[in-house]
């Protein structure tokens, strides 16, 4: 039967192992015989050396240690082998004596989503190893699967009368070796984008229990009107839990394919002035469309094509006709192809 000053001699052995076992890091150096004793404590963020701590998506989270020079000789020149991600703050130490105390602090930016770890080794003067080794973990908490910053709003941009298709892209965190969860997308109200095409790649994440994915549909435009079109983007899911998902809004913006410039001309004569005239140039998006005049008022204005190589873009003068004294306004029709037309204002302000 073991007594009770036994009991006691044992608890404290054990307490003092437990102490150990939490603080004391020893590494040997490759060259020499006697180990080095360092005791690590972490004061901040406060806690247990090897919690993880919980923070905010990609919070920049600082660290700092505590170390003690437990050894008989001194500790020179330490360094921290940071990796991505980490940042050393202030200045290192140059030397800890045997009993003294220093402190080491960095800064660790923690994953937008899970868990991340890094391991970064303490080093010193006349070690080719690391005499210690920290292990901050972060870990962000979050339900899987989770889309990350489309609620800033997406865009897509398109020209009237062009088929190209454009690409718009989700990034979404799911489990690894889940089945993809985005299955489709719906437009509110209804615009008149076909998508063609829907692709998913896969890239790693620094919690190996998930993976980042992205996500890229090809969209087409069939009738959306030229100028600022705003819908919500319903995401189709797998497992319909996309009422999870608030609507994304989505700007489409439709620029004209065809453009006239300057649009309007503007015409002003003096007492010495009888006829005006000024160029204007119509440019294609499409290089191998053509235009032509359509229609113009004959009484007021002359409108005729000039030799041009550029098929994209063709220069037309515009010449005043009736020399009077009272403004108006005319306007030139041009065909651009595919049935479509175009106009263009001409101002004449009369004479000064």
């Amino acid at each position: 039967m073991i007594k009770g000053p036994r009991i006691l001699v044992v608890v404290m052995l054990l307490v003092a192992l437990s102490l150990c076992a939490r603080y004391l890091i020893i590494a040997r150096s490759n060259s020499a015989a006697n180990e080095i004793g360092v005791e690590v404590q972490r004061v901040s963020p406060t806690g247990d050396i090897d919690a993880e701590i919980e923070c905010d998506s990609l919070a920049h989270v600082e660290f700092s240690y505590e170390l003690l020079n437990r050894s008989s000789k001194p500790i020179s020149n330490l360094k921290l082998g940071l990796s991505c991600g980490c940042e050393s703050i202030g200045t290192l130490p140059t030397q800890i004596d045997p009993g003294e105390s220093a402190s080491v602090r960095f800064r660790l930016r923690a994953p937008q989503v899970g868990k991340l770890s890094r391991q970064i080794p303490v080093m010193a003067d006349g070690y080719s190893d690391a005499i210690l080794v920290l292990n901050p973990v972060l870990y962000v908490r979050f339900v899987s699967p989770v889309l990350l910053g489309a609620s800033q709003g997406l865009n897509l941009t398109f020209f009237k009368g062009d088929d190209s298709p454009r690409e718009l892209q989700l990034e979404t965190i799911e489990r690894k070796k889940s089945k993809s969860w985005i299955t489709g997308l719906n437009f509110s109200p209804p615009l008149e984008l076909e998508i063609i095409s829907a692709r998913m790649e896969e890239l790693p994440e620094t919690d190996p229990n998930y993976s980042r994915r992205r996500y890229f549909f090809k969209l087409v435009n069939h009738s959306a009107d030229i100028g600022e079109n705003h819908v919500n983007v319903t995401l189709k899911t797998r497992d319909d839990s996309s009422e999870a998902v608030d609507p994304l809004p989505l700007n489409v913006t439709v620029f004209d394919s065809v453009a006239i410039i300057p649009n309007p001309i503007v015409f002003r004569t003096d007492s010495n002035s009888k006829q005006l005239s000024k160029r204007v140039q119509v440019i294609h998006r499409n290089k191998y469309a053509r235009s032509s005049v359509l229609k113009f008022d004959p009484s007021l204005i002359l409108v005729q094509p000039e030799e041009n190589d550029n098929n994209a873009i063709q220069t037309f003068s515009v010449e005043t006709v009736n020399d009077t004294l009272q403004p108006y306004e005319s306007e030139v029709i041009f065909d651009v192809g595919n049935g479509e037309s175009r106009s263009l204002l001409v101002r004449y302000l009369g004479r000064e």
